[in-house]
């Protein structure tokens, strides 16, 4: 039982990124809530497997996934895929209900389409409804069908998705337009327990943008889809270019729901057309390059969660062009130019930019301190599991006794951490027993007199070979070299290893 070792930690899924691992934007959000979780938070990642059972696994599947997004050698990340996949089968400990009603919460921060997965929620959420939160992006593909015409739904548990989200009460919103909508046209009601957190902006703060006013770059970030409309921005562009216009332009994003029409168009364009660049899979560093030197973002996506990649630019100080009804518009601070997109205002917006007085005087606008931060949301997602899961009625996360008097709690990852080196030293006997112990706790071999010492304690005082491991780590010495906290260590990852012996130490963390 797992219940008193993970009692205040979130329980954070990560079972679609580790199916699937493809830089997605919602990949990118999940790796920065991650990444910027609150340090005096324990998350603990968890994945449900092809039983449909959930497993928690090692955390250091996190920096895995950071990696993933900075990788720039497109070997290295087919490889990094393969790792990150990997760590489905590195199950340490699997999470049962009773476990569900001691954590302090399990957060789903991705759109899913996992039918095991799903099926698992569904089973828990009737018990333990003050316990599961879950983060949501958009429901466009649901909503207006007309934008995805090459879509098959039929190969996704897209409708078990949206029963799920219906039983959730707390849910959590890209923006308040996402909020409304869900609510209006799939809910039908007022969700119990929302939150409405918009997107971390500083992704990319330091980046140094300096763009050339004599060779002007427009650049747009995100999945090529047709509701984004960068089919019309092509056509502007190529309006532009055989006008005589020098500008360049680059997508950066990979292909989405296109048909093989568009995919042929954007092909031969990248071929043919020397001032268009159209990068599929860019690493942080590639995004940084291209955000270092952009006049303009454009964004005149139709419909959209957030558009997450109008604000990065914004924290980095480039103006953009995006569309009037774009929900990120409540989180900007100035520097844009908002239209009622077709070719005419959108031809219009670019033209503009191409002077450089005006471009100027639209970056000067942008007030990046009043953009929001990616720590800054983090701690606003781990308040509101906290709060939340206690105004529900639920336990709360108690406040260990030990950590009020000024000791910090030992989260699970440490208590896991004690129980492997408890199984590895428990494969010994006797005086190896013994001298095994010596070495992880002295780092040293003991000498002849303390080996016949430590036997008689073992024969005479110990009910078990563990209970001596205890009685040498709290020995004067053990105190000495590692302190009480070291000691505290050592109690919980027994606890830990008695109580659950068959755990997959060996699968632990380094």
């Amino acid at each position: 039982m797992l219940s008193s070792a993970i009692r205040e930690a979130v329980l954070f899924d990560v079972t679609w990124f580790t199916s699937w691992p493809d830089r997605t934007g919602i990949q990118r959000y999940v790796v920065e809530l991650a990444r910027n979780w609150p340090r005096d938070r324990e998350i603990l990642p968890v994945i449900v497997d092809g039983d449909g059972e959930m497993h928690i696994i090692p955390s250091t599947i996190f920096s895995l996934m950071e990696a993933f997004f900075a990788c720039d050698r497109k070997d290295r990340l087919a490889l990094l895929a393969e790792e990150i996949r990997a760590f489905r089968d590195r199950k340490l400990a699997r999470v049962d209900r009773v476990d569900i009603a001691g954590c302090a919460g399990i957060f789903l921060p991705e759109t899913t389409y996992n039918e095991n997965q799903i099926k698992f929620y569904m089973g828990i959420v009737g018990d333990f409804p003050e316990k599961i939160f879950a983060m949501t992006y958009d429901f466009i593909s649901w909503l207006s069908p007309e934008h995805f015409p090459h879509f098959n739904s039929s190969q996704y548990g897209v409708t078990g998705y949206l029963r799920l989200l219906r039983r959730i009460r707390n849910l959590g919103f890209l923006s308040n337009h996402t909020k409304t909508v869900f609510e209006t046209r799939i809910l039908r009601g007022a969700v119990a327990n929302p939150i409405v957190l918009g997107g971390g902006a500083s992704a990319f703060e330091g980046t140094d943008n300096r763009p050339d006013s004599a060779c002007p770059e427009f650049v747009f970030i995100g999945t090529v889809q047709l509701r984004k409309q960068h089919f019309l921005v092509l056509d502007v562009f190529s309006k532009l270019w055989a006008s005589g216009c020098t500008a360049r332009l680059t997508f950066v994003g990979q292909a989405g729901n296109i048909g093989d029409a568009e995919a042929e168009r954007l092909r031969k364009l990248s071929a043919s057309q020397p001032l268009f660049s159209w990068i599929k899979n860019a690493s942080d560093g590639d995004i940084r390059n291209i955000l270092g030197r952009a006049t303009a973002l454009l964004y005149p996506s139709m419909e959209e969660g957030l558009g997450l990649p109008f604000l990065e630019g914004l924290r980095v100080g480039i103006p953009a062009i995006v569309s009037q009804t774009l929900p990120a518009l409540e989180f900007a601070a100035g520097g844009y130019v908002a239209i009622d997109v077709n070719a005419e205002t959108l031809d219009g917006a670019v033209r503009s930019f191409l002077d450089p007085v005006f471009a100027d005087a639209r970056r000067r606008e942008i007030d990046r301190d009043a953009l929001p931060s990616w720590d800054g949301i983090a701690r606003k997602v781990a308040d509101w599991i906290r709060a939340g899961e206690g105004a529900a009625g639920g336990a709360g996360v108690p406040e260990h006794p030990l950590e009020i008097a000024g000791i910090p709690a030992i989260g699970f990852i440490e208590r896991f951490r004690r129980a492997g080196i408890v199984h590895r030293l428990d494969r010994h006997d006797g005086i190896a027993f013994i001298e095994a112990c010596f070495e992880e706790l002295f780092g040293r071999s003991p000498a002849q007199a303390e080996v016949t010492a430590w036997s008689g304690v073992l024969e005479s005082q110990c009910p078990s070979k563990l209970d001596l491991l205890l009685l040498m780590a709290s020995s004067d010495d053990g105190i000495a070299r590692h302190g009480v906290a070291d000691l505290r260590s050592w109690v919980l990852g027994l606890s830990l290893y008695r109580s659950c012996p068959d755990l997959s130490y060996n699968a632990g963390y380094p």
